[in-house]
């Protein structure tokens, strides 16, 4: 418990300011996390030590080079995207180190980032949005573990995640909704206007996705029968396992602002 305070603390007083920043220093964040959260993923692969040596460069380098193309050339992405897959289909076909189901892993890897981070950019359209996500999901995350360990009884589903209960994950979705709806409006005192109909569902919706991007990446530790996804952040495993509701939540609001803005 100790550790896992003081590897939150450092990770707060580090990336506050990169955060707060933004700019170069952001893109170096969103790098790093795409190469050592890729690496962690693709880790899981029981083959991953005989596979061709450019296998992870190239998985890593396709989550960039989507991602450029989506920004600068997006005329090309589709093509782009397809002869990623197709690559990667093909490739068991030459290298009996390098199986189907480690093709199905690398495209769920640069699926999921790309993905992740294009949904990011709407993120950043305005700077109220990053700030109301991070709140509503690591508010959520606390309410959630102090929630459950004095009032948990009702185990939510042990096959995924046997330390869960509905008394956290309700504990956790009203910590993240309060959370981020005082501190949000507390912004708004010094950051431009948002649309309210984004703010509200923000901190209403990323609370509640939030839990289950962090139970589907359990369900995917299972399935590879790991405990955490590495061992970067003492206490708390890999960049995967501190990142994974942060990404889903990215991706949830990357739907969210699109559907509404459509309305």
């Amino acid at each position: 418990m100790k550790t896992r305070v003081i590897t939150a603390l450092v990770l707060v007083l580090v990336l506050f300011p990169i955060i707060a920043y933004g700019g170069w220093p952001f893109r170096l964040l969103e790098l790093f996390v795409v190469i050592v959260g890729g690496i962690e993923m693709l880790n899981l692969s029981k083959n991953r030590s005989s596979w061709p040596f450019l296998i992870v460069p190239i998985s890593l380098c396709s989550v960039v080079s989507a991602y450029l193309l989506s920004m600068y050339l997006p005329e090309f992405l589709f093509a782009f995207l397809t002869a990623v897959i197709l690559f990667y289909l093909v490739l068991p076909v030459f290298s009996e180190h390098f199986t189907s189901n480690d093709s199905f892993l690398c495209l769920s890897y640069i699926m999921l980032f790309f993905f992740a981070l294009h949904a990011l950019e709407q993120v950043l359209a305005e700077d109220l949005y990053i700030w109301l996500i991070l709140v509503a999901t690591y508010g959520c995350d606390t309410g959630a573990y102090f929630g459950g360990r004095f009032f948990g009884k009702h185990k939510m589903n042990e096959r995924v995640s046997p330390k869960k209960t509905w008394e956290g994950a309700i504990a956790g979705w009203i910590s993240g909704f309060i959370l981020s709806a005082v501190i949000g409006k507390s912004l708004l005192c010094v950051l431009p206007a948002v649309d309210g109909r984004i703010f509200w569902l923000t901190c209403a919706i990323m609370p509640l996705s939030g839990q289950y991007g962090d139970l589907t990446f359990s369900s995917m530790k299972r399935c590879y029968q790991i405990k955490d996804f590495g061992n970067l952040l003492p206490g708390h495993g890999g960049i995967l396992d501190r990142l994974d509701s942060l990404l889903f939540n990215f991706m949830m609001f990357g739907i969210l602002s699109m559907v509404v803005m459509a309305l």
